[in-house]
């Protein structure tokens, strides 16, 4: 009898996206597990099932829980839980609550403790990694040689042979994405934005050759994080035509239409790249409306107009009035 209910969803669903089984492990797990789900024969661990489906474009059935009733051990299900309780606590901005969480799970493993064990088990490290390569790109504690460090660590762990000068030549996995992300937020912090730019570059091209139309909804959030950071990165390496064809591009999508926030950062930095480009008046007039836009949305997303109205003042010299009359 058939261990695993969810065994035929996955082979047909490869099947119709035209994935070898090879193309659909890689950076997830080994082809040999693949083909025992897909005869049923292994559950696969939560990482497993969650980022099979990711890739599959199937994500919602992970979420409803098809095929998944008793998929991983208690052990997961508790490192499922504090991932849940790190990611509410990095919503809420909670930097000492993130460190506290994570020097208790460094405790137990270092004891060596039932615990510890857990966050040892290939799930529970790829989640404590991940957790720590992100806790020290941001906030109070951050530090991007432990951010880099434990990125690179996190990235090994499904690619013993992980090299960046490769990422455009590898068929990312989900996870693989997001890690990326922070682990270029944390080389722009060591060697500024050419080498980020590069990281990020190469998992755009990884991303828009092996996804091609192809409807995930997590990839899409992550896809749009960096392109974000693309058009930053270009605009603080001074590299300010590409930058403004890439948010002209990005303003021009329907796929981006809808997220306020993304908006505003492809504005701010079009913005900056037309007065550098010598457009002064017509980037200022831009600029304002960011502002604007910005004064609504103080606080929300990490806008903040107070910087922003500094950056216009220092640029244009003046005090910038925004008052309306009624």
């Amino acid at each position: 009898m058939a261990l695993f209910n969810a065994n035929l969803m996955i082979k047909e669903a490869r099947l119709a996206k035209g994935l070898t089984q090879e193309q659909l492990a890689e950076g997830i797990c080994s082809r040999e597990t693949i083909v025992k789900l897909e005869k049923g024969d292994r559950k696969p661990s939560r990482f497993v099932y969650r980022e099979i489906l990711h890739r599959l474009g199937l994500e919602q059935f992970y979420y409803q829980g098809i095929g998944a009733e008793s998929l991983g051990s208690e052990g997961e299900l508790a490192v499922a839980q504090a991932s849940n309780r790190l990611g509410n606590l990095t919503a809420a901005d909670d930097d000492d609550g993130i460190k506290a969480e994570l020097d208790t799970i460094d405790s137990e493993i270092e004891k060596g403790s039932a615990v510890g064990k857990v966050w040892l088990s290939p799930f529970g490290y790829r989640v404590f990694l991940e957790a720590k390569a992100n806790f020290y790109c941001y906030g109070k504690y951050e530090n991007p040689e432990l951010a880099v460090k434990y990125a690179v660590e996190y990235l090994k762990l499904a690619r013993p042979d992980f090299e960046i000068d490769k990422i455009q030549d590898y068929f990312l996995a989900t996870h693989e994405v997001s890690t990326l992300n922070a682990l270029a937020i944390a080389y722009v912090k060591l060697d500024g934005p050419v080498r980020a730019l590069e990281i990020m570059q190469k998992t755009k091209q990884s991303i828009e050759k092996n996804y091609h139309g192809h409807k995930n909804l997590r990839l899409e959030h992550t896809y749009k994080v960096l392109i974000g950071n693309i058009i930053t990165g270009l605009n603080k390496a001074g590299q300010y035509e590409a930058c403004l064809d890439l948010a002209n591009e990005c303003l021009d999508n329907s796929m981006f239409g809808g997220d306020v926030l993304f908006q505003q950062q492809c504005l701010n930095c079009k913005a900056k790249a037309l007065m550098h480009l010598g457009q002064k008046a017509e980037g200022e007039e831009l600029y304002k409306k960011v502002l604007l836009a910005s004064y609504g949305l103080d606080g929300y997303g990490g806008i903040n107009f107070a910087e922003g109205k500094k950056y216009y003042e220092d640029t244009f010299g003046g005090e910038l009035d925004l008052s309306v009359e009624w």
